[in-house]
């Protein structure tokens, strides 16, 4: 599985590559939206995780235009933010929303999930 990892904080994206790395999956880091837009062509991840808040292109904007690219994978949000100021501009198609910090555990819970429901 391939995994494309989007947070400006390189901190946390460097953690969970390292995380998934640990259990086997191939991972990529984008710092943006514009970035991820441009490794999702070439790394074809099976599953995008992105921050909501970036500098660029956000990740409420990136999952729009990785969808009409014609990403069909799935598709997790994370936010260190307050869900209820931005829950209105998430799309509801998306497959997760994990607030910062979380449980890497859970969210391999959800990932788990959903690959055996395909």
């Amino acid at each position: 599985m391939r995994v494309l990892l989007v947070d400006d904080d390189s901190y946390i994206a460097d953690s969970l590559k390292d995380l998934f790395e640990f259990i086997g999956y191939d991972c990529s880091l984008a710092s943006n939206g514009n970035e991820a837009m441009d490794k999702m062509k070439i790394f074809n991840p099976d599953i995008i995780l992105t921050d909501i808040m970036m500098p660029e292109m956000n990740g409420i904007e990136f999952y729009r235009n990785a969808r009409k690219y014609g990403y069909s994978g799935q598709f997790y949000f994370m936010t260190g933010y307050e869900l209820s100021s931005n829950q209105s501009e998430i799309p509801r198609e998306v497959d997760g929303i994990f607030p910062k910090p979380f449980e890497f555990k859970n969210l391999f819970d959800a990932i788990t999930a959903k690959k055996k429901a395909s």
